[in-house]
């Protein structure tokens, strides 16, 4: 396989593996698309824990069981406050 990367991250590439981070370029690369596979996964664990509470919302609002809007935004600002305050000295 044939990449070619832009100047700054050839540039990167070659300052690692002349830095002895890594014996060759392939290493680091190899390194870098096991990260990014790990991000891919990681988001799309969490987008289907999203849906997953989106479909429970749904189905609550379905059920009537809703809350006020204005009375959610106050519990936030309370919780906020209080975590505000808890992180003073």
């Amino acid at each position: 396989m044939d990449i070619q990367l832009p100047k700054e991250l050839n540039d990167f590439l070659e300052g690692v593996v002349r830095d002895g981070l890594y014996e060759h370029p392939d290493f680091a690369v190899c390194d870098a698309l096991r990260l990014l596979k790990d991000q891919v996964d990681l988001y799309k664990i969490k987008l289907e824990e999203l849906r997953a509470l989106i479909t429970v919302g749904v189905e609550q609002a379905d059920r009537g069981e809703l809350i006020d809007g204005d009375e959610v935004f106050r519990k936030l600002r309370e919780k906020m406050s209080t975590y505000q305050r808890s992180d003073r000295p």
